[in-house]
């Protein structure tokens, strides 16, 4: 991105957040900030020039980290919310120091977490796998099968049905939308074995 000296760096200020905008004026500053923060134009605080930063403007954003170290800027820990400068004692950043941490500790405690939130991410999506998988194996024919983890179901569609059946496996009941019992009983009778053709 060319730098143009006809834009300037602002710092919009809301009630509880703040952000850099580069604009050609400060309301086109003051409406992009509410914007970003998520506010109305009139919540926005202060809209002021803030010159040494015009030279961010070819890089598109100012560095959180530069903000705190040279503009008195905080940020809230990424663990627990406690706000962050940079000259609390123990800070910590993460590898692309976009996020702060107020100590060892808390930047620990995060990455535990979201360790653990992608493992259950995976194990979530290996259970989704696995329920769409044993119900295709189950019941021929059938499409848009989906599966919802938290219920241990998979739903699908079968011939001749209106709405979507769904199956818990090692289950012998599938339920059915009242409307769709004639196509299910058709299904069943055309599709399923005897031995599976269980009370739905």
């Amino acid at each position: 991105m060319l730098m143009s000296s006809k834009i300037k760096a602002y710092s919009v200020q809301g009630n509880e957040y703040g952000t850099i905008r580069f604009a050609a004026s400060s309301v086109v500053a003051r409406r992009e900030g509410a914007n970003e923060l998520d506010c109305e134009f009139t919540e926005i605080e202060t809209c002021r020039r803030i010159p040494e930063l015009d030279s961010w403007q070819e890089k598109g954003s100012v560095p959180i980290k530069h903000l705190m170290e040279h503009h008195g800027w905080h940020q809230e820990c990424g663990y627990c919310s406690h706000h962050v400068y940079a000259e609390n004692p123990g800070i910590s950043w993460n590898e692309d120091e976009t996020q702060s941490y107020c100590d060892a500790e808390c930047h620990a405690r995060h990455e535990n977490m979201q360790r653990k939130w992608e493992q259950e991410k995976r194990d979530e999506q290996t259970l989704r796998e696995h329920l769409i998988a044993a119900a295709v194996e189950k019941f021929p024919e059938i499409s848009c099968v989906m599966a919802d983890p938290k219920q241990g179901q998979a739903r699908f569609d079968f011939p001749g049905c209106t709405g979507q059946a769904s199956w818990k496996p090692g289950s012998k009941e599938i339920w059915v939308n009242a409307c769709d019992m004639d196509a299910w009983q058709s299904y069943r009778a055309k599709f399923l074995p005897p031995a599976e053709k269980e009370s739905s």
